[in-house]
């Protein structure tokens, strides 16, 4: 939670993906890819597109930050 002045805010958990020309798509769906906010607030998960995922799981809570950056052409295999 983020506290301005007397009032706490409640950052929202976030998934995005950075497109190649730059924007943002939220909530998107990726093959291969489970992302999991277990608990918490201010969560942020970054994945860029051409990314390549096989059953991986991402488990991520109280305000943590994930930035996966494009794979090769292999991808990520099994969980994080």
């Amino acid at each position: 939670m983020k506290q301005i002045g007397c009032q706490q805010l409640e950052i929202p958990n976030q998934f995005v993906m950075i497109k190649y020309d730059g924007t943002e798509v939220f909530n998107p769906k990726v093959t291969g890819l489970n992302v999991n906010f277990q608990g918490g607030h201010g969560n942020y998960v970054e994945i860029h597109e051409g990314s390549l995922f096989k059953n991986v799981t991402i488990n991520i809570s109280y305000q943590s930050k994930v930035t996966i950056k494009k794979t090769s052409s292999l991808g990520l295999n099994s969980s994080i």
